[in-house]
């Protein structure tokens, strides 16, 4: 069957738990409002932001395929340069890709991750601060 909020818990609770994120002070919020607060960076928002469901209307007896888009914000931030924010982002993607690597089937909740991309979403500077927003999207798969 297809259970939304478990898939998403289980992408939450894959990054949540990761050692070095935790280590590395990682703040990861699920489905919470926006960050605006440098303080709490670096940090990860997890949201599930879609399901694209086939219902095989030709092969009634066939499983349901729901493909799962899920998101993954990822904020760094940096008082000295935009390019020092650039880097600290993309330095810290590096263990969300080993923590999601992880778990590819995202403790079962799902037949397997399909796909990542990256897109960038944000760059802010204000009060000598620069804030740094990429989005990871993941796309996975599960036969229902």
């Amino acid at each position: 069957m297809i259970h939304p909020n478990s898939v998403a818990y289980s992408l939450f609770t894959t990054l949540s738990s990761d050692a070095t994120l935790v280590n590395s002070n990682f703040n990861i919020d699920f489905h919470e409002v926006w960050n605006t607060d440098s303080a709490k960076a670096p940090w990860i928002g997890v949201y599930l932001d879609g399901i694209e469901i086939d219902p095989h209307h030709t092969q009634i007896n066939a499983p349901w395929m729901a493909t799962y888009n899920l998101q993954v914000f990822v904020q760094e931030h940096s008082f000295e340069s935009g390019e020092k924010a650039m880097d600290r982002l993309h330095r810290a993607m590096t263990p969300v890709f080993t923590a999601i690597n992880s778990n590819r089937t995202l403790d079962g909740t799902v037949n397997h991750i399909i796909g990542m991309e990256i897109v960038p979403f944000e760059r802010n500077f204000s009060d000598e601060d620069w804030m740094f927003t990429d989005i990871l999207d993941i796309f996975a798969e599960v036969f229902a």
